[in-house]
């Protein structure tokens, strides 16, 4: 038997076990997101299209071969005014 602070954590409704539940893991693979690039050095600004699985440094890559930049300019992914690993995935920055 369960105590009250046990039985206080319990789910109030149990999750349902039907197929929906392979399709949010499809809609997760299928995700994407539209990425606006700054510049500070006065390029205008790109929109490009990520995926879930995209590293950081693919991003970047992929920048580069969209933009005419100088290749002694440093990329840097900023989220929140944090520093984003190369090697992080997109969806964790």
């Amino acid at each position: 038997m369960l105590s009250e602070k046990a039985k206080g954590k319990q789910r109030a409704v149990d999750p349902p076990a039907d197929s929906s539940a392979g399709q949010s893991t499809q809609n997760e693979q299928d995700w994407s997101e539209e990425l606006v690039v700054r510049f500070t050095e006065g390029a205008p600004d790109l929109t490009i299209t990520i995926r879930r699985k995209d590293l950081v440094r693919d991003v970047k890559k992929h920048v580069r071969g969209l933009v005419d930049l100088n290749p002694s300019f440093y990329l840097r992914g900023l989220r929140l005014g944090m520093l984003a690993l190369n090697s992080s995935n997109v969806d964790c920055v």
